[in-house]
């Protein structure tokens, strides 16, 4: 290897640099130590995937690697080789080739932040989950992540088409579970402002004192099934005609809890 080779930290019979490299073992051994238990498997010891996108997209990756094969029929894979043959691969020549790379991003993105939801999807900094640490660091040394002033770990605009790809981010980059909890604030703060003042200090109280559940059965009381009123009614009414919607109320739960309504 050149100098200029080790100053970069890039090998050029494999056309990756040492940085991706580390993330192509990082993202393989969590996936195959972390998602492959989670698929269902049979006797035989292979992993059925049949009808789940995002489970058929992890071992394809992992298959590109050669850690699996396709069995007899579609949706059926089973093991090939161990990370140690992969290390083997990487660091052989021609090497993972670029495209391997990006599909194995995009199916870790896909199956850790979209169906397991144990990765964080947010634009605002954040602590990465204990399991999350070794991936988390090699992809913040390929420059997916950054850290900010205050230790944490932010998502850089590297990751967005990936984001993307995975519904996780809309075009312009904006985390759309972000987006959703901004939206059930923004419609909690109104449901809280159209209370009658006493009953939202009630409800407030309650929330506080005994929880979210507390909360929903002082609600149904005071409602009449056309309007809030002040006075406790002695049987609970639906709420369903009242608007009410759980992912509003428990983010109106959260604010109270907060201090910010």
């Amino acid at each position: 290897m050149t100098d200029m080779a080790h100053r970069f930290g890039s090998d050029r019979a494999t056309g990756l640099t040492l940085p991706e490299r580390c993330l192509v073992m990082a993202l393989a051994g969590w996936l195959q130590h972390s998602a492959l238990p989670r698929l269902q498997r049979s006797p035989s010891g292979r992993f059925d995937t049949a009808g789940h996108s995002r489970q058929e997209a992890v071992c394809a990756a992992l298959g590109a690697l050669g850690l699996l094969y396709r069995g007899e029929r579609n949706g059926i894979w089973a093991q090939a080789g161990d990370l140690a043959d992969l290390q083997a691969r990487v660091d052989a020549q021609p090497g993972v080739p670029d495209a391997v790379l990006a599909q194995l991003i995009q199916a870790y993105i896909a199956y850790a932040a979209g169906d397991l939801q144990v990765l964080p999807t947010t634009r605002a900094g954040f602590a990465p989950p204990k399991d999350q640490a070794v991936p988390c660091q090699a992809l913040l040394r390929c420059g997916y992540l950054r850290r900010t002033d205050a230790g944490r770990l932010r998502w850089t605009d590297l990751i967005a088409s990936h984001m993307q790809e995975a519904v996780l981010w809309d075009r312009a980059g904006r985390c759309l579970t972000d987006l959703w909890t901004a939206q059930d604030e923004a419609e909690a703060k109104l449901f809280l402002q159209r209370l009658p003042s006493g009953l939202r200090n009630q409800l407030r109280v309650a929330v506080l004192e005994k929880g979210g559940l507390a909360g929903i059965d002082l609600l149904k009381h005071h409602w009449t099934g056309g309007a809030w009123t002040e006075i406790g009614q002695k049987n609970g009414a639906s709420l369903t005609d009242a608007g009410f919607r759980v992912s509003v109320f428990t983010a109106a739960v959260r604010m109270l809890q907060e201090g910010r309504a």
